[in-house]
């Protein structure tokens, strides 16, 4: 799976787990992004560790984290014109 691939799956679910109060998306999209970068912290270190591991886990938190506030700020923005 390609890198744009996987962040705009993780912009779509953030779009789905966000709520209409902007401060509880932002929560909710940055524990989204916790738990997707636990994950990937779990699959690097089983595939054993290389010389750019911290490198690869810091570029994929900010990537993860940018596409999961990104789609939080989007759901939290949609349901608010979706109610008015």
């Amino acid at each position: 799976m390609k890198p744009r691939t996987r962040a705009l799956l993780i912009l779509a679910a953030a779009v789905i787990v966000s709520a209409a109060d902007q401060r509880e998306a932002l929560v909710r999209s940055i524990s989204l992004a916790a738990g997707a970068v636990a994950a990937m912290v779990v699959v690097l270190v089983s595939v054993g560790p290389g010389t750019l591991f911290p490198i690869a886990l810091g570029i994929g938190a900010i990537v993860l984290a940018a596409a999961s506030v990104a789609g939080g700020l989007a759901g939290s923005a949609l349901r608010r014109v979706i109610k008015s």
